[in-house]
């Protein structure tokens, strides 16, 4: 006997069972729904998404299109989860800004390529730089991971092969408490004549790490030469630009995109029904010319919410919040360091 259900909030999707069951039946046990039965049916010969049923109609076959290839990550260490996922199933994987070595083994990632050089090309501008500044002994510190050990490992290897010695060399765990850092900066501090730092470590955690030479007074104390994850990133010396003075940060060269400007000052998002309830495609705004209607990106309006300070609800609470119109114009806008790279993936596909 078969069961016309599809899952618990679609009881009423078939009204007519025989009219159904005296067909093809195993498309009765393939209808997209909350609930999975499984056991005596088989279940699980399909996916049950890609079978629709609206207003007790038949249900209607639609299949997922297959991936053919993944963009991203931007972290290393989430690039490398990913890629051990996808090369399983042969699909290729696109980075645009993780540069661990690890990467580069090709017997393990052969399916993961990138558009940014690894950690190791950046090691060697680092050397290259502190040879420049006529350092011979240097401390490192190092965020726990792929990106920052074996960052920090490429830099002393290649440290050791142009007379370079490291004084002390720190790492950064996960989880790290500010006392941790207070403990870093003291344990470089011991090291007198060796107040050059080599820093692989993510933006978060470089943040912290200046937070603790203000705590300890020895801003200026220190010269910092960082890594991309630094880069030209604001975060890091956000309202404490005083502790970086005089940093040197390492960045893959890269170009603005004229075109990606034009187009993203264009975005407006939606206010009312422009996009008749699909997220398929953009749409030209219906009143002002030159300027799309944002259909596809699902956070936009929460980003234009905050970056312009209001509301598109009116809510009964008394608030000094504005009701957003879309009329709003990006003043302050600066195009993020990993658009050029994302660019050069496109054009790679």
């Amino acid at each position: 006997m078969w069961l016309g259900l599809c899952g618990l909030s679609f009881i009423d999707c078939f009204q007519n069972v025989e009219e159904y069951s005296a067909g093809d039946t195993s498309k009765l046990i393939r209808i997209d729904g909350d609930s999975i039965f499984g056991g005596i049916f088989p279940m699980h010969e399909q996916d049950m998404s890609e079978y629709r049923c609206e207003n007790g109609k038949a249900p209607l076959y639609v299949p997922h299109k297959s991936v053919t290839g993944v963009i991203g990550a931007s972290f290393s260490v989430v690039s490398i989860m990913v890629a051990n996922i996808l090369r399983l199933f042969k699909i290729p994987q696109l980075s645009y800004a993780s540069t661990s070595t690890e990467l580069s083994d090709k017997n393990r990632f052969e399916y993961f390529s990138r558009v940014v050089p690894p950690d190791n090309f950046q090691a060697q501008a680092m050397v290259e730089v502190v040879q420049q500044l006529g350092w011979k002994y240097v401390s490192t510190v190092a965020v726990e991971g792929d990106y920052g050990e074996k960052g920090i490992a490429s830099f002393i290897t290649l440290s050791s092969e142009n007379h370079i010695c490291i004084a002390v060399s720190e790492k950064i765990l996960r989880n790290s408490r500010p006392e941790d850092f207070d403990r870093i900066v003291e344990r470089l501090g011991t090291k007198h004549n060796a107040r050059g730092v080599i820093l692989f470590v993510d933006e978060d955690n470089v943040r912290k790490l200046l937070q603790a030479t203000v705590r300890a007074n020895r801003t200026g104390y220190f010269m910092w030469i960082g890594s991309d994850s630094w880069g030209a990133k604001v975060y890091p010396v956000r309202d404490q630009e005083f502790a970086a003075e005089g940093a040197i940060t390492i960045l893959p060269f890269r170009t603005s995109l004229r075109d990606f400007d034009e187009y993203y000052k264009s975005l407006r998002p939606r206010v009312g029904d422009e996009c008749n309830g699909q997220t398929e495609k953009n749409v030209p705004h219906p009143n002002k010319t030159g300027k799309i209607v944002n259909c596809r990106n699902v956070w936009f309006r929460e980003f234009w919410s905050q970056h312009h300070k209001c509301d598109f609800v009116e809510t009964n609470e008394a608030t000094n919040t504005n009701l957003c119109t879309g009329d709003e114009e990006l003043i302050e806008y600066d195009q993020e360091g990993l658009v050029p790279f994302v660019g050069k993936h496109l054009s790679n596909i």
